[in-house]
């Protein structure tokens, strides 16, 4: 990914089968479901930081492999509550209460090694935009950070996936032309 800089989509490009709302048939194990948010691929054989879109608090953490996730809350007096997810990140440098800026990398894209080992499915960054706060978890001795999920495969209509998620694409151009300066009269 080369985007010119994280207020600007140039540059990024989603997956072939990555964007917001694309069908996904059943297969073992995973229901029918609508994709709820945007695959950025970035691959090209070194590791990627991750940085995320809006000041925050980390809320929950999943340290396992290809899913491993970060969740931040994002709150301000303007708007409703927020929530972001990056999924498929290895080398998470945050943990969870932590305070986030755009300007320091919560995480990494995996490097091929990685992607060696976990497939290359993940060659991507899944990112998220949750309008309704997501699902509570137990933690466990495998996930002591996990306390969230998404709906990412309960999504079953567009119905559902309008309710519960932004495409992040066409809300960051708004948010991003809305922060833009104005000139003086």
């Amino acid at each position: 990914m080369s985007a010119i800089d994280r207020r600007s989509f140039d540059g990024v490009r989603v997956t072939d089968i990555g964007n917001f709302g694309a069908h996904r048939n059943a297969r073992p194990g995973i229901p029918a479901h609508f994709h709820t948010g945007i695959d950025i691929y970035s691959w090209d054989g070194t590791s990627r930081f991750v940085f995320p879109s809006a000041p925050g608090a980390v809320v929950s953490v999943r340290r396992d492999g290809p899913f491993a996730q970060v969740v931040i809350l994002h709150e301000d007096e303007t708007s409703d509550p927020l929530w972001t997810v990056y999924e498929h990140v290895a080398g998470i440098r945050v943990r969870v209460g932590d305070r986030v800026s755009p300007d320091v990398p919560i995480a990494r894209l995996m490097t091929s090694k990685e992607l060696d080992r976990h497939g290359w499915q993940f060659n991507h960054l899944h990112f998220e935009i949750l309008k309704r706060p997501p699902r509570v978890l137990r933690p466990t001795s495998e996930h002591p950070e996990r306390y969230l999920g998404t709906y990412a495969l309960s999504c079953t209509t567009e119905a559902e996936l309008n309710a519960t998620y932004h495409d992040p694409v066409p809300f960051l151009r708004r948010r991003w032309l809305e922060q833009k300066p104005t000139a003086a009269p």
